[in-house]
């Protein structure tokens, strides 16, 4: 089993939607999140992590590679590897194995190197070996986005969340109360696991008030229409690609069914 944070997250992303069809999954997942959010060495990791990945859709500089890096000078090093550890033996415990490829490993075997660094002169050489190699994955996965741009394949960044929001606000000024506007800005920005949980989660709601109101008195024509609702709802699968979009629609269809 791999050792760094970043392989970790990804096998365990992999079989996430399988984990989703048990309890015991559903358990699983549950597990695998509280570890997460009662450590603040993992949540700082999963921070630089998340910000060295995501620029991959924008412009970054050595420097700024350093300066993420630096901000995990404070880290507990020792409780960091226990918590990478308790993580490893829920997936070992359970089963939970890599797929397929892990796309970043290099990127995460090196952010790994560099946090579990010896601070030294020794070990300034390779430091900035790590840093070139982590610039050069960036770059790498640059070129790759730019060849998908010709099919719209690109993810959303923290800029476009914020430009979905500012116009969902607008286009439903009057529609949806602020606890509403509130809830689809939070769910926006939750980071992938969760935005997982998220989805599914809404999802079920969707279902179960779906159900309900197919049992109610309804004319034939509105439940066919509900049958639909439910046909697409149950082939609904999880995408970073369609997050947002899916959402906006579950928390619509919830306002409908449940007038």
């Amino acid at each position: 089993m791999e050792q760094n944070y970043g392989s970790i997250n990804e096998i365990f992303l992999q079989n996430v939607d399988t984990l989703f069809k048990t309890k015991r999954g559903k358990q699983i997942i549950k597990e695998y999140m509280s570890v997460i959010r009662g450590s603040k060495n993992l949540i700082k990791e999963h921070s630089v992590l998340n910000y060295i990945e995501k620029q991959v859709y924008s412009e970054i500089t050595k420097d700024q590679i350093n300066e993420s890096i630096n901000y995990l000078n404070d880290i507990n090093k020792k409780q960091l590897k226990e918590d990478h550890l308790k993580l490893i033996k829920i997936l070992d415990d359970n089963n939970i194995v890599k797929i397929s490829e892990i796309e970043n490993e290099k990127l995460y075997e090196d952010i790994n190197k560099i946090i579990f660094l010896n601070k030294s002169i020794k070990s300034i050489n390779e430091k900035v070996v790590l840093v070139n190699s982590i610039t050069e994955s960036i770059k790498n996965n640059k070129n790759v986005i730019v060849e998908k741009t010709d099919s719209e394949d690109i993810k959303l960044d923290d800029q476009a969340i914020a430009y979905i929001v500012k116009n969902f606000n607008e286009k439903y000024e009057g529609v949806f109360d602020e606890e509403q506007k509130k809830l689809f800005e939070s769910i926006t920005t939750l980071n992938e696991p969760d935005q997982i949980i998220a989805f599914e989660k809404n999802k079920s709601e969707c279902l179960k008030l779906t159900n309900i109101s197919l049992k109610e008195g309804i004319d034939a024509e509105f439940k066919a229409k509900l049958l639909s609702v439910k046909e697409k709802l149950l082939e609904d699968k999880f995408s970073k690609d369609t997050y947002v979009e899916d959402m906006l629609k579950y928390i619509i269809l919830k306002e409908t069914l449940e007038d």
